[in-house]
C-alpha cells in the first residue's frame, strides 16, 4: 500500500512541478528612449544620405538623360497611382 502512496506522490509532483516553477510572464519591456532616438536619427541621415547620392548621380548625366530620367520617373509615380499615361477621352475614340 505504501508503494502506491510513494508512486502516487511522485506522479502527481513530476506532472504539477512544471507548473509551480513556471516562469512568470512579464509585461511588455520598457521603451529605450535612447535607442529610439539614434535609431530615429540614422534613418534621417540614411534618407539624407540617398538624397544626395540621387542628387549625384543626375548631375552627372547629360541633359537629355535627366530628360529622360525625369519623364520616367513621372511615369513610375503615375503607375504607382494606378493612373494611365493618356487622358481617357483617347480611349474612347481609338479605332
Amino acid at each position: 500500500m505504501k508503494i502506491y502512496v510513494v508512486l502516487t506522490f511522485i506522479i502527481s509532483f513530476l506532472f504539477f512541478t512544471p507548473t509551480l516553477f513556471h516562469a512568470q510572464e512579464n509585461g511588455p519591456e520598457p521603451k529605450n528612449e535612447i535607442y529610439e532616438q539614434k535609431a530615429k536619427q540614422r534613418a534621417k541621415e540614411r534618407k539624407q544620405a540617398e538624397k544626395e547620392i540621387k542628387k549625384k548621380h543626375a548631375s552627372i548625366q547629360t541633359k537629355e538623360v535627366r530628360k529622360r530620367m525625369k519623364k520616367q520617373q513621372k511615369r513610375s509615380n503615375r503607375l504607382k497611382k494606378k493612373k494611365t499615361a493618356e487622358p481617357f477621352w483617347k480611349k474612347w475614340f481609338r479605332k
